[in-house]
Order: structure tokens, then C-alpha cells, then sequence
């Protein structure tokens, strides 16, 4: 009864008494906060169930009062030395900021907000700073040690349990910090935080060590050494950046908005190219961090996992859906992430990334393992990482994690399966419509580039760069006619129709992919060089071997040889990577693949020589069944009609259907061939 008729005395003195000054009516405010505090110390009341939120308001008030009284752009128009925005305005602060540093108002809340005591009062805190970081005159103020070291504070405890009931408060709050840092990012170096530097309040304080104003614990939080200091007297490496850290903590939030929204800002924060936080970021764990969960996603999917639905998530059930997509969300995520990295971030976030896929961990056991179970995860979700992924830098991590040793020699061998020969093909072909510079360099123009393909005795040979137009139409016709007439299975109109639409298609794709490799940054190819071959065999690539033409090379051309022997569903995508490989915008390729004059060695195979033995090991075919052309004839019909898939899995039609896709080969290799050696090209 005595408290409650002392609460009404008080309030009606407080109404009674005449106006204050702003930071009068500050200090008494919070004066009689702090009194609330104490009368609630270990007391398990709700902060909604006491006056604490009214009280926390008035602060708020008459501190954002204050603010417009800064000018906005202060902060913006002159830096320290050290990169650290200007300090203070001229005039120094106002009188109710000058309290809340007087009484450390700044550090309360925070360690308020850090305890959550009483129960509930961690959201009002970080809605009132949440607010206090949307005001542009913020800016100005930020550089005073008082505001930015409780906020750095704040900073390193967010994100750092999931599922808590301050999840949205806690990203508000730093996407205010974010928003803040990308009007001036000079003040970025501010929430730098050194290795050795311990956590200075704990998230469990008991709350009369809070509201001490004589409290050591806190008065040591306010030392004089600024880290515009400790940043001049220290090298870049020995700090960190917590704002990254508790960001990329709410990243991999169960709550979806959430995580989208902490990605986003991830991206944002990383845009800042203030140097010595770059550095931070890249000589600390959070590069390996964004790995690390990688591979913990990768682990999550089941290796029951149907490869299709790996491949297609919209095909997926709805368990692997739910386990798949937060992967491929994180490759996105990446993808995002190396779009703004530049220079010393980009490389060391490559190394780390391709290191951590190499080593003993799930995804690269996966791939060499002898389980076909594992080898489908290993290469439907590589194929659906090089999919999702746009950028130059993350193509080239996946194309040297593919080029492994180990890798390749694995990849190469489980061509040789039957089962797994469909997908492991499928990944190459994706690879291709993509293809970085390093792919194709390592698997087709370390073989081609010295050019011994070329026969001996022709010691010199010029390949041009531009021909006629006659000239490229005799060489298109080298490859058309290789198919006899009297086994076609096509009339005459149908095959003139058929050439135009794979001219017509070679030039589209032709002139999409040349654009594709321009974007990848593929360097400038000039007219080949006249070949000496002596001089060719006498350089440093020339091992005394002769002629390779590549693992990869060797590979196609022998599925290429095995068309009549093997199923429709590979030999279409055996012919299609070759039809890919063809249009790539490199001279020595289209002089190797697509020119039938070049006076090639005996024992060196090519692609024309390849459908020349295919062509005689189809007359022998002819001459043997008697019904072989009405065979074909019905093939082609089926496959016209859609019915191949049908049709192939019957042992009996392999030739029959072999004979039709030979045909059209030579067709869209003849019209390849128009269209690399064509001058309008």
C-alpha cells in the first residue's frame, strides 16, 4: 500500500513540476530505470509486466530528438589517416549524448540486451538501436567510442542461437549496421576485433553487476585505445570481422526470410573493399566457414537419392526436395559471393573451397568410391553445382576440382559403365556449355596445340584463317557425302530441308557459344602458324611418343567407332559432345576436327577417319541382312514419330538406329564444318 501511494506521489510530482531540459528529463529518466532495474533484480517478471518498456521509451525519444541537430554528411567528407571516418562534428556532441557517454548509457543497453534481464527487454533495446543505425545522421556519430564499441559488442552475440525469439530483431539490427557501412564503408575498420580479444561481457551477467554505475566490469569496456589505434599499431591480420561472422550465423537460419535476408546482407558486406577488413576476412575462418557448410549440406543428401530427381528438383520427392534445395541454395549463394569478391578475397575463398572438396570428405569419397550409388550423387549434384553456378571465378574452382587426377582418371573409367556411362557423359556435356578457358586448355589443347597430327613429309602447312566460300562448302561436302546415297533414308527434299536447319542451328549455337566464351574471358585467337613439324617434335611438349590426341579425344572417338555396338540413348550424347567440341572458337580445333585436307599422319585417328569406318562397317552390315534398309527405313519413322526410346532398347534395332543417327551426324558435322571455315563467320 505504501508503494503504491508513493508511485502516485511520484507520478503527480512528475506531471506537476515544471518543464526540463531535454537532457534533465534524459537523466532522470533513466535514473529511475535504473532504480526499476534494481527493484527487479532476480526477480522472474516479464519486462512487459513493469514499467521498464515505458521508461526505455522515453530514452529512445529524447535521444533520437537529438539526432537531426548532426549533420548527415559530416562523417562522409573526410577520413583519418587509417581509413576511420572523421570523429566528431564541429561542436562536439549534445548535451543528452553527452549524458548517455556520462553514464554509459550505450554499454547498459547492450549488456541489457546481452542478459535479457528481465525477460524481454533484448527486443527493445534492438529496436531502439535498429532505429537509432536508419537515421542518416547516424553516420556522424558512429565514430565516437561510446556508441561503436557497445554496438561492436552487439554485433559479435547475434546469430549465435537458432530458432531464439530475437532471430528478425537480431538481422534488423544488422542490416541497420549494414545499411550504415555501405553509406560510408571507412567505418568498417570500427567493428575490427582482434584474435586475442575475449568476449567482454558475459550473456549471462547477473543483473546487479549491470546496473552498477561504479561497476568495473564496465568502466574497463571504455579504455582509451580506439581501433583506429590498435589498427595502426597492429598488423591487418590479427583482427577479425564479427559482423560477418554473426551474419553468416543467421545465414543458415531454419527460419527461410531469415536466412534469405542474412545471405543478402553476406553479399552487401562483402562489396566494402576497405582494405585492411579485407584482409581480416581473408586471413580468418569465415572463408573456410562458407566451405564447411557446403559439404555439411552435401552430406544431408541420402545416397538412395534418385539421380534424376538430384538433377531435376522439381521432379524430386518431397524428402529429397527438403534436403537438396538448401544445398543448391548455398551454391547460389556462392555464386553470389564470388560475383563482388575481387582479387586476394576471390583466390583465397577458390583455394579454400577447392582444398575442402579434395580432401577426405564426403563429396570427393562419393566420387571415387566403387558404389554406383555414390558415384550417381557424386556426379548428378557436381552437375547441378556447375548448372546453378554463373560466375567466372566459381566455374574455374569446379572445372580444377574436376581436372583432379584422381578425379578425371575415376571420371574416365566410369565411362566404361554402362550405367553410369549416361550421366557421366550428361556432366561433360554441361560442362561444355559452359566452358571455362582451363577445361578445354587441359583436355583438348594441351594434346593439340603442337599440331603433330600433321604428316611428317608435309614439313610445313598453313592453315588459313578466312576462306571462300567455295572452299568451305567442299569441305562440308567432304563430310555430307560420306554417307552413300543408296543407303539414305531420307528423300531428297528432306535432306536439302535437313541441311538448311543444321546450318541454320550451327550458326545460332555457334555464335551463343562464342559469346559465352567472351563473357568467360577466353583469350584471342589469331590465324594458326605455318606448321613445322621437325621443329614441333622438337620442343618441350614433344615426349617422343608421337601424336596424342588426349584422354578425352580417345574416349569420344572410340564411342564414336562403337556406334553400331552400344546403345541409341549414349551414342546421341557421344555425338552431341563432339558436335559441341566442334563449334568451340579455336583454330586448331576446327583444323583438327572439321578440315578433311589436312594431311594427317597414318596412324593418327580424326574425326573424319572415324565416320569413314563406320560408313564401311555399315555396307558390311548391308550386305549381310537383306531386309536392312527396310529396317532403317522403319527406324527412322519410329524415331521421327518420338517411339526411339521404345525402339533402342531392343537389342535388334541397335544397327537399324545406329545407321539413322549416323547419317544425320554426318549431316550436323557438314554443316559445323560450313560454318567454322564460312568467311561470313
Amino acid at each position: 500500500m505504501f508503494k503504491f501511494i508513493s508511485g502516485i506521489a511520484q507520478t503527480a510530482s512528475e506531471y506537476l513540476a515544471p518543464n526540463l531540459k531535454p537532457e534533465e528529463e534524459l537523466f532522470l529518466q533513466w535514473h529511475n530505470l535504473v532504480k526499476e532495474l534494481k527493484s527487479r533484480n532476480g526477480s522472474l517478471v516479464s519486462v512487459e509486466e513493469t514499467d521498464v518498456p515505458l521508461k526505455l521509451q522515453w530514452v529512445f525519444n529524447l535521444l533520437q530528438q537529438e539526432l537531426p541537430l548532426y549533420p548527415a554528411n559530416n562523417a562522409t567528407s573526410s577520413s583519418t589517416s587509417n581509413g576511420v571516418s572523421a570523429a566528431a562534428p564541429p561542436g562536439g556532441i549534445g548535451p543528452c549524448f553527452e549524458v548517455a557517454l556520462r553514464y554509459k548509457i550505450f554499454d547498459w543497453l547492450v549488456a541489457l540486451a546481452k542478459s535479457d534481464k528481465p525477460a524481454g527487454i533484448k527486443s527493445y533495446v534492438l529496436f531502439f538501436l535498429t532505429n537509432l543505425l536508419k537515421s542518416p545522421n547516424i553516420i556522424t556519430l558512429l565514430p565516437k567510442s561510446f556508441i561503436y564499441k557497445p554496438l561492436s559488442r552487439l554485433v559479435q552475440c547475434c546469430g549465435n542461437s537458432h530458432c531464439s525469439p530475437w532471430d528478425r530483431e537480431e538481422l534488423q539490427f544488422l542490416l541497420g549496421v549494414v545499411d550504415v557501412l555501405q553509406r560510408d564503408p571507412c567505418l568498417a575498420n570500427l567493428f575490427l576485433r582482434g584474435f586475442s580479444q575475449e568476449p567482454v561481457e558475459k550473456a549471462d551477467a547477473d543483473l546487479s553487476a549491470i546496473v552498477d554505475l561504479h561497476n568495473p566490469f564496465l568502466s574497463e569496456l571504455h579504455s582509451n585505445d580506439s581501433p583506429s589505434a590498435k589498427i595502426n599499431n597492429s598488423d591487418s591480420e590479427s583482427f577479425v570481422f564479427p559482423l560477418l561472422d554473426s551474419l553468416l550465423r543467421l545465414a543458415v537460419n531454419p527460419d527461410v526470410d531469415v536466412s534469405a535476408q542474412a545471405r543478402l546482407a553476406v553479399v552487401c558486406v562483402l562489396r566494402i573493399r576497405e582494405p585492411v577488413v579485407c584482409r581480416a576476412i581473408a586471413s580468418s575462418g569465415t572463408l573456410h566457414a562458407l566451405t564447411k557448410h557446403l559439404l555439411k549440406l552435401y552430406a544431408a543428401v541420402p545416397y538412395s537419392a534418385d539421380v534424376i530427381d538430384t538433377i531435376c528438383v522439381q521432379n524430386a520427392s518431397e524428402d529429397t526436395e527438403r534436403l537438396l534445395r538448401p544445398f543448391l541454395l548455398w551454391i547460389t549463394f556462392l555464386d553470389q559471393i564470388f560475383a563482388v569478391m575481387e582479387g586476394q578475397l576471390e583466390e583465397k575463398l577458390g583455394a579454400t573451397l577447392q582444398q575442402n572438396l579434395l580432401r577426405s570428405c564426403g563429396f570427393s569419397d562419393d566420387w571415387l568410391s566403387s558404389s554406383g550409388e555414390r558415384n550417381q550423387k557424386a556426379l548428378g549434384i557436381f552437375m547441378r553445382m556447375y548448372k546453378a553456378t554463373d560466375t567466372l571465378a566459381l566455374l574455374n574452382v569446379w572445372a580444377s576440382v574436376f581436372l583432379q587426377p584422381k578425379l578425371f582418371d575415376k571420371f574416365m573409367q566410369l565411362t566404361g559403365n554402362q550405367e553410369l556411362a549416361l550421366f557421366v557423359y550428361d556432366l561433360l556435356d554441361t560442362m561444355l556449355q559452359k566452358p571455362v578457358f582451363i577445361l578445354v586448355d587441359e583436355l583438348l589443347l594441351k594434346y593439340l596445340g603442337t599440331r603433330l597430327y600433321i604428316r611428317k613429309d608435309q614439313r610445313m602447312h598453313e592453315s588459313k584463317k578466312d576462306m571462300e566460300l567455295t572452299e568451305a562448302t567442299d569441305r562440308a561436302a567432304m563430310f555430307r557425302d560420306l554417307f552413300p546415297t543408296a543407303a539414305k533414308s531420307c528423300t531428297v527434299l528432306e535432306e536439302e530441308k535437313d541441311a538448311e536447319n543444321y546450318v541454320r542451328e550451327s550458326h545460332y549455337s555457334m555464335v551463343a557459344l562464342a559469346q559465352r566464351c567472351h563473357d568467360l574471358h577466353w583469350p584471342l585467337f589469331g590465324p594458326l602458324k605455318p606448321c613445322n613439324i621437325l621443329l614441333a617434335e622438337e620442343s618441350s611438349f614433344f615426349d617422343g611418343n608421337g601424336f596424342n590426341e588426349g584422354p578425352l579425344l580417345k574416349n569420344l572417338f572410340y564411342r564414336l567407332s562403337c556406334l553400331f555396338d552400344q546403345p541409341y540413348a549414349i551414342s546421341l550424347r557421344v555425338t552431341g559432345i563432339i558436335s559441341k567440341i566442334c563449334l568451340l572458337p579455336h583454330p586448331v580445333l576446327r583444323e583438327y576436327l572439321l578440315d578433311p585436307t589436312v594431311p594427317l599422319s597414318a596412324s593418327c585417328p580424326s574425326l573424319y577417319r572415324c565416320l569413314i569406318n563406320l560408313v564401311q562397317k555399315m555396307e558390311s552390315y548391308a550386305r549381310q541382312y537383306p531386309y536392312f534398309r527396310d529396317d532403317v527405313l522403319k527406324m527412322r519413322q519410329e524415331i521421327k514419330n518420338g517411339q526411339w526410346a521404345e525402339a533402342s532398347t531392343n537389342p535388334d534395332n541397335t544397327v537399324a538406329s545406329a545407321v539413322v543417327m549416323l547419317e544425320e551426324f554426318c549431316k550436323e558435322v557438314a554443316a559445323r564444318a560450313f560454318v567454322r571455315f564460312s568467311n561470313s563467320m
